[in-house]
């Protein structure tokens, strides 16, 4: 009995059917609209697009959260997104940020490097680094992104070029390119890594895991032995991981198949697989507070700070409010940085501007579009009693958040600079990078906002009035000798301690040894930048100090931990800032050098505010206390006047 056409067209639909079940083995536009999570129990995809299924065999390619997740999400959008598009040059950098810094005990270096055109940062290639080298150093901290997820990175095909590209377009001089520090054969070195470890991903789950297993600290431990493309299956913990792709030579082929059994290997968990080889992903479209302070947390590495059990939450998270509630985006991951003047496409287009301090906390008058005022139950404050030119001149956050300034700032760690998060055996509040809070910083809009801050620290070449760094191979190559990584004390042998500071003669060798490495054809001087100021020979071969820009420090504004009305500068009184030992004018801001040659240059928060002067504040003040000593005598005037009238009273 043969079927019908009818019989077989139905069959075909229904089988039709079940193959659409198993949401996103196509590259369809599937989409619930709905606040209930999607269950993601789905298959997973290597870096090929190859369909992996664990219950065959028990060994497979490591699963690409790119191929996976790209079935059902558009990849390439969410690549553009504020944490994974800082390689792009036509991106608009923002407001300053947190650097990444390049910090080396042996060399003392503590250099603020970006790939976004942030004023005192550098990019990375200004120290010679390729994009594999940054990766394999800060991948720890880094979701991934477009220019470290390409199979054979193109990006640093171009070899030597695209350095010399790179500093030309920062204006650092021709002549500092040709002492050297940026050998082709680097760029053709990491372009054979790149192809043994893979690329490293935007791993989806460092931030949208809801489940607690997730090990970002596996992540960066299989980082850190060049395991990229092993690193989000490892963190999953889906498979373990077996072999590190550091083992292998350069000239390693990935592509022989003889030689392919030496690359790390990848054995899956089968009982995390159902029989038709799906896996169970618990995604959560809000991330959680704590997949944020990976990224983003910072410890008070100053003894006079309170410990940790002694100090508050930051307010909005004692309200019950997450991180997300502000820093909102759209599927391109355009991220909300909730300050003034935010502007950008996409979803960040819509956000920019309504999630700020003043949008949800301030009524604006005239407003023509729908008020955020008081929106998710933010209290409205009146500054009742506050002059008007204070919302003027400072930042909402200069009174209510960070620590509360004292005589001096105090040294911190965050999770960028320090690897915060990851379980060393050895980390100590002496580490560097030193970086310090809070400071009063004038800032490009005119008003003073609240910033941590760092002291650059480098060894570099001057050609005419420009200081620009060397490369990190020469540098390390001419002060082999002249330069010693810093000891362990007999005293604490358990902990790392901060670098040793050099004195002149050791400067001044390792000046020698430096100015030794340069090209006789080139006109230039070597320079050590450190703590304020930068370092030269003299004709007599001693060391001479000077002020110059490049040496000037980097400072980035901070929102967070956010303090209450009631702790907030100037709730107790006025002289909270205006006084004579006022913290926020007169209080110490460190500078952190790493050398005893000459004493660094004393800097106070006043100096960071640029418009004011020490006499104009101190007329202030003059000005304040004139007022309140007119005001206590005609108090008291009025006081006596009344006593007499009362005493001339009971005598009728």
């Amino acid at each position: 009995m043969t079927m019908s056409k009818r019989s077989l067209f139905f069959i075909a639909a229904v089988l039709l059917m079940f193959t659409k079940l198993g949401l996103c083995d196509e590259d369809d536009d599937y989409r619930t609209d709905s606040r209930s999570p999607y269950v993601h129990l789905i298959n997973i995809y290597d870096a090929d697009g190859e369909k992996i299924a664990p219950q065959e065999r028990e060994f497979g390619e490591p699963y690409s959260p790119a191929a996976t997740c790209s079935k059902c999400h558009d990849v390439d959008d969410v690549n553009e997104g504020w944490h994974f598009n800082a390689g792009e040059t036509d991106i608009a950098p923002g407001r300053q940020g947190e650097p990444w810094i390049w910090t080396d005990p042996a060399t003392r270096t503590a250099l603020p490097l970006s790939y976004r055109e942030w004023p005192g940062t550098y990019r990375p290639s200004a120290l010679g680094l390729t994009d594999w080298q940054f990766a394999l150093r800060f991948g720890r901290h880094l979701p991934g992104g477009p220019i470290f997820q390409q199979k054979q990175n193109t990006a640093a095909d171009s070899g030597a070029q695209k350095a010399l590209d790179e500093f030309e377009e920062f204006d650092v001089p021709a002549d500092i390119l040709a002492l050297g520090g940026h050998d082709v054969d680097d760029h053709g070195a990491a372009k054979e890594r790149w192809k043994i470890s893979g690329a490293l991903e935007n791993d989806c789950l460092i931030c949208h895991s809801g489940n607690m297993r997730y090990s970002a600290d596996l992540r960066a431990s299989m980082i850190a032995h060049q395991n990229f493309k092993w690193a989000p299956v490892a963190a999953s913990g889906l498979a373990s991981v077996m072999g590190y792709a550091e083992n292998l030579p350069d000239n390693y082929d990935p592509d022989d198949f003889t030689s392919a059994a030496q690359l790390p290997r990848t054995k899956y968990r089968r009982y995390l697989f159902d029989d038709q080889g799906q896996a169970y992903f618990d995604i959560v479209r809000a991330p959680k507070d704590e997949r944020c302070y990976f990224c983003h947390s910072t410890h008070g590495a100053d003894p006079s700070l309170p410990p940790r059990f002694q100090r508050d939450k930051d307010v909005h998270l004692r309200a019950g409010m997450h991180c997300v509630d502000c820093h909102r985006h759209g599927l391109d991951h355009a991220m909300s940085r909730g300050y003034e003047g935010e502007t950008g496409a996409g979803s960040l287009r819509v956000t920019a501007g309504t999630l700020t301090c003043r949008a949800c906390h301030i009524e604006q008058e005239g407003e023509t579009q729908p008020a955020t005022a008081g929106r998710l139950g933010a209290p409205l404050a009146d500054h009742e009693d506050l002059p008007i030119v204070h919302l003027e001149e400072l930042e909402c956050t200069v009174c209510h958040s960070g620590n509360w300034p004292g005589d001096r700032t105090y040294r911190v760690q965050t999770a960028m600079a320090h690897a915060l998060g990851l379980a060393q055996e050895h980390r100590s509040p002496s580490d560097p990078p030193y970086i310090t809070e809070p400071v009063f910083v004038r800032q490009e809009n005119g008003k003073i906002g609240v910033h941590r801050m760092i002291w650059p620290s480098f060894w570099g070449a001057m050609v005419g009035d420009a200081i620009a760094p060397l490369g990190i191979e020469q540098v390390n190559k001419a002060l082999e000798d002249a330069l010693k990584a810093p000891q362990e004390t007999e005293e604490d042998e358990e902990a790392l301690k901060g670098w040793e500071p050099l004195g002149s003669e050791e400067i001044a060798t390792a000046l020698q040894a430096l100015q030794a490495s340069f090209d006789d054809s080139v006109t230039s001087k070597a320079v050590f930048v450190s703590g304020g100021v930068a370092h030269h020979l003299n004709h007599a071969g001693s060391v001479d100090t000077f002020e110059h820009p490049a040496a000037a420090s980097y400072s980035w504004p901070l929102a967070h931990d956010v303090r209450g009305e009631g702790q907030s500068m100037g709730a107790l009184e006025c002289t909270d800032c205006h006084a004579d030992n006022s913290p926020f004018f007169f209080g110490k801001v460190a500078v952190d050098g790493t050398t005893t040659a000459s004493p660094a240059p004393s800097s106070r928060q006043i100096d960071m505010q640029g418009e004011y002067e020490l006499e104009y504040v101190r007329v202030g003040l003059a000005f304040k206390w004139l007022i309140i000593v007119t005001m206590t005598l005609l108090i008291l005037h009025i006081l006596a006047d009344l006593i007499q009238q009362l005493v001339r009273r009971s005598k009728t």
